[in-house]
C-alpha cells in the first residue's frame, strides 16, 4: 500500500515539475524510462496485400474471321492489358475444308492469375467462282458432230442454254458438247449458246460460246445417171456404174428424200410455178417455211445429181412429181463472169447452162435430211 502511494506521489510531483519547467534538463530517455508505459505492436495481426487481378485479353482484328478455302491462314493475334504473354491455339482451323472453327486465346500473369479464355470464330468459305479456260470462239468442220469441250478451273458441272443450245448434247460432268445432228455449212454457218460452269459450293460463271462451221468440199456419192441404153462404147448405158438412185416422197410434207446423199428436196407446187432471178432465188429458199424451214439454193453438183438421163420430156427421177422441163437455178456462180450463175435444164437428158443472174428461172430448194 505504501509502494502504491509513493508511486502516485511521484507521478504527481513529475507532472507539477514538468508544468513548471523543473524537468527541462532531463534527457528524453530518462523521461521515457519513467513515463513510457505504451504496449508493443503485435506484427502477427497485420494482413499482407496480394495481387489477385487476372489479365484481360483483347482480340486484334475481325471476329469472326473469314478465310477463303485453300488460302493461307493469317493469325490476327490478341493482346493482354498487363502485358502478359497470350498463348494462341489455332490447331482446329482446317483451310482445306469448308467449315466454322475456333481459335482459343489464354494468358496467365506472373502471380498465376489466369485470364478468361477468349475465342475467335474462323469461317473457311468458298466464294470464288470457276474460271473458264476453254475457247470462246471455235471453228469446226461440217458433217461431223464434235463441237467443243468446256473447261473451267474448279468446276464440277456444266450446263448450256439459250440461242442454238437445243442443237447440242452436253455431258454435264466432262463438259463435252456434241452436235445432235452433224452441222451443214449451207444450212447454218454459226451456232451460239451460253455455257455455265458451277463448283461444289454453287459458285457460277457464264460464258457465251460461238461455234463457226467450216465449209468442206463435199464429194457427192456417185449415182447412176439413169441411162440404161448404150449408144456407143463406154457411155453411161454401157458402163452402168455407180450407186443406184434411191428416193422416197413424203406426200404429206411435199418433200423428196435422197437416201444416197442424205439430202431433202422441195417438191411442192411452187417448184413448177415460181420463177425468180438468182439473188431472189437464194432469198426465197432461205425464207421457205415448208416443213419448218432450213432450206437453201442447191449447188450445181447437187442439181445435176437428181437428173435422170434415161427419161424423156422431163429429165428428173420419177419420184419428183412437181417439175417444169426448163432451167432451174443453182447457187454456183460463174468464176469467169461475176454476173453469171449456173443453172440446170430438166428436159430430155438435161444439161448445164450459164445464165445471167438477172435471168428468171425456176427454183427447187434443198436441205440436209432432218432428224
Amino acid at each position: 500500500m505504501q509502494r502504491m502511494l509513493r508511486g502516485f506521489l511521484l507521478s504527481v510531483t513529475l507532472l507539477v515539475l514538468t508544468s513548471c519547467g523543473g524537468l527541462s534538463k532531463r534527457t528524453s530517455s530518462e523521461v521515457s524510462s519513467v513515463a513510457d508505459t505504451t504496449a508493443p505492436v503485435d506484427s502477427s495481426n497485420i494482413t499482407p496485400i496480394t495481387d489477385t487481378t487476372a489479365p484481360v485479353i483483347t482480340l486484334v482484328g475481325d471476329n469472326p474471321q473469314n478465310i477463303e478455302l485453300n488460302s493461307a491462314y493469317v493469325e490476327l493475334i490478341a493482346t493482354s492489358d498487363d502485358g502478359s504473354n497470350v498463348t494462341i491455339d489455332s490447331s482446329e482451323v482446317n483451310i482445306s475444308k469448308i467449315g466454322t472453327y475456333s481459335v482459343r486465346y489464354n494468358a496467365t500473369d506472373a502471380k498465376g492469375n489466369t485470364a478468361t479464355e477468349i475465342i475467335r470464330t474462323v469461317n473457311v468459305r468458298d466464294t470464288l467462282a470457276p474460271v473458264f479456260t476453254s475457247e470462246v470462239n471455235i471453228t469446226v468442220d461440217e458433217n461431223q458432230k464434235s463441237a467443243i469441250t468446256l473447261v473451267a478451273t474448279g468446276a464440277s458441272t456444266y450446263s448450256i442454254a439459250e440461242a442454238q443450245s437445243d442443237n447440242f448434247d452436253l455431258n454435264a460432268t466432262t463438259g463435252v458438247v456434241m452436235f445432235k445432228v452433224a452441222p451443214d455449212f449451207e444450212t447454218l454457218a454459226t451456232y451460239t449458246f451460253k455455257a455455265t460452269a458451277t463448283d461444289t459450293s454453287g459458285n457460277k460463271v457464264t460464258q457465251n460460246i460461238i461455234i463457226h462451221i467450216s465449209d468442206i468440199e463435199e464429194i457427192q456419192a456417185p449415182k447412176k445417171t439413169g441411162q440404161t441404153k448404150s449408144y456407143y462404147a463406154k457411155d453411161d448405158g454401157d458402163y452402168q456404174k455407180g450407186t443406184t438412185a434411191s428416193y422416197t416422197r413424203d406426200d404429206t410434207k411435199n418433200i423428196v428424200i435422197d437416201h444416197v446423199t442424205g439430202l431433202e428436196w422441195q417438191d411442192d407446187i411452187e417448184t413448177k410455178t415460181i420463177r425468180k432471178n438468182w439473188a431472189d432465188a437464194k432469198i426465197y429458199c432461205t425464207n421457205l417455211a415448208l416443213d419448218s424451214g432450213g432450206w437453201r439454193l442447191p449447188t450445181r453438183k447437187e442439181l445435176i445429181g437428181i437428173l435422170d438421163y434415161g427419161r424423156k420430156s422431163v429429165g428428173i427421177d420419177a419420184t419428183f412429181i412437181n417439175v417444169y422441163a426448163y432451167l432451174y437455178w443453182s447457187s454456183t456462180v460463174n468464176v469467169d463472169n461475176p454476173n453469171g450463175a449456173w443453172n440446170v435444164y430438166f428436159s430430155s437428158g438435161g444439161h448445164q447452162n450459164l445464165g445471167s443472174q438477172s435471168g428468171s428461172y425456176y427454183v427447187r430448194c434443198i436441205r440436209r435430211k432432218q432428224p
